[in-house]
């Protein structure tokens, strides 16, 4: 009886583990005026994923950005070559997130929009980069809340869509 219980322990810290270094694998990383993650998706998938993990939240999309379509089409006529090879971005915004950061302070509204984006390297294939534009606004606690809660909402949007 003993044995089982320590297998079953010691089975279930394993995948406790293994979980946890999946988790580290895809886990994002936070930057000044942006939050970059991961997925070994491909490029059509994480775009797909990150609309349905916006539309799934019952937002809607203002803008779908076709930014690496533009630098692709206009690298000849600056006589450059674009690093990517797929590059997408969605404008949103929350109405409720919204009007609490506005209510906090009228300068929040430098937030609005809400942008999460995904981008491909042409090097690296196997690999897709996805993030959000941090919101930052007008300082103070009740600003500093309602950033965050909007904060919160994009970086489940864009880890959702990591996975």
């Amino acid at each position: 009886m003993m044995k089982s219980t320590i297998r079953k322990s010691g089975l279930a810290l394993s995948l406790l583990t293994g979980c946890a270094l999946i988790g580290q694998a895809n886990a994002g990383e936070m930057h000044d005026g942006y939050y970059l993650s991961t997925s070994e998706n491909s490029f059509e998938d994480v775009v797909a994923d990150l609309e349905d993990a916006i539309v799934n939240q019952g937002l809607v999309i203002d803008f779908n950005g076709h930014s690496g379509e533009m630098l692709e089409r206009t690298a000849e006529v600056l006589d450059t070559e674009s690093s990517l090879s797929g590059a997408q971005y969605f404008t949103f915004c929350s109405a409720k997130l919204t009007h609490a950061a506005i209510a906090a302070s009228p300068e929040n509204m430098a937030i609005c929009p809400y942008v999460v984006f995904a981008y491909q390297l042409k090097t690296e294939q196997d690999q897709v980069y996805l993030g959000y534009r941090r919101p930052i606004g007008a300082s103070g606690d009740a600003s500093e809340q309602a950033l965050a809660d909007i904060e919160a909402l994009l970086k489940g949007l864009v880890d959702d869509a990591s996975e």
